[in-house]
């Protein structure tokens, strides 16, 4: 398979089918790769200019520079318009079964990664997820942002890098390893929070390395009070306004955050499966 280049890569991010799906999530790694040039993916094609197989595959260097975020951030992704027969020879040529692995799938080829992957270690399911968006048609019913007033005198900004520390406080599975992650996130990628006028963050929300929204919270004394939905809709507008469609995951039984979504206008997109693989067949590899 041949390896994309820089250039070559931002081609294809452009080309990219905007209503597809499985193309967004393909088109947000590659768009996060660019933005951060953290060198964390390869991308590969069956052919070249004209392909039926796209993958983001987690590079050597990922592993080699960080073997901790390796656990949480060694997905693949794959766009392909394959016949299901050719499917297992693709996840054969692609995938490294000799380290841990996560896919990032949709769900008409989960039964093929499951009977390829069980050959050579531990399959399991991680999490099934609502793939939240926007209708093409209709790609801004977002609510009006709010006013000063509305917002009792809370400003609604971007955040700062001085602001990553408390962030990766926030994040279930923030450590000392990942605050430079997060450092990164905030420098290079769209992000919003609600600001005290003392200075301090009472929410946030931050965008992912496949540009997907993500790690919404806000201080458990200022829940239930609208600002989830307020931070939601204010992070899908700038992305919006980057010309990126804007998504997000939600595992499924989440009433509150389907909700949440429904109320500033988003619909579902697709079902999205993550799946995890331990070749050592140790089950006990538990850190995503």
């Amino acid at each position: 398979m041949k390896q994309l280049t820089q250039e070559e890569c931002t081609t294809v991010a452009e080309s990219l089918d905007k209503r597809d799906p499985s193309s967004l999530i393909i088109q947000g790694v590659i768009n996060g790769e660019l933005r951060c040039n953290r060198g964390w993916y390869v991308f590969l094609v069956d052919s070249w200019p004209y392909y039926n197989v796209l993958i983001a595959k987690p590079s050597d260097f990922l592993h080699k520079e960080n073997s901790y975020l390796a656990n949480f951030f060694s997905h693949y992704y794959y766009f392909t318009r394959c016949e299901d027969k050719n499917i297992e020879e693709l996840f054969r040529s692609t995938i490294d079964v000799s380290r841990n692995t996560v896919v990032c799938l949709f769900g008409e080829h989960r039964d093929l990664l499951e009977a390829y992957l069980t050959k050579h270690g531990t399959f399991e399911m991680i999490a099934d997820c609502d793939m939240m968006g926007f209708d093409e048609n209709n790609p801004s019913p977002l609510p009006a942002e709010p006013t000063v007033d509305e917002l009792e005198g809370l400003k609604l900004e971007s955040l700062s890098p001085d602001d990553a520390e408390f962030v990766n406080t926030t994040w279930k599975f923030g450590t000392a390893e990942t605050h430079v992650l997060m450092e990164e996130s905030i420098n290079s990628l769209p992000s919003i929070c609600l600001r005290h006028f003392s200075g301090d963050v009472i929410g946030h929300m931050i965008t992912g390395q496949d540009m997907c929204l993500g790690r919404l919270y806000v201080r458990r004394e200022d829940r239930r009070k609208g600002y989830g939905k307020v931070l939601l809709a204010a992070l899908a507008r700038k992305h919006l306004a980057l010309g990126n469609p804007p998504f997000w995951f939600i595992e499924e039984g989440n009433v509150a955050s389907m909700k949440l979504s429904r109320q500033i206008g988003a619909r579902f997109l697709s079902k999205v499966s993550w799946v995890r693989f331990d070749p050592t067949n140790d089950v006990s590899y538990n850190n995503y």
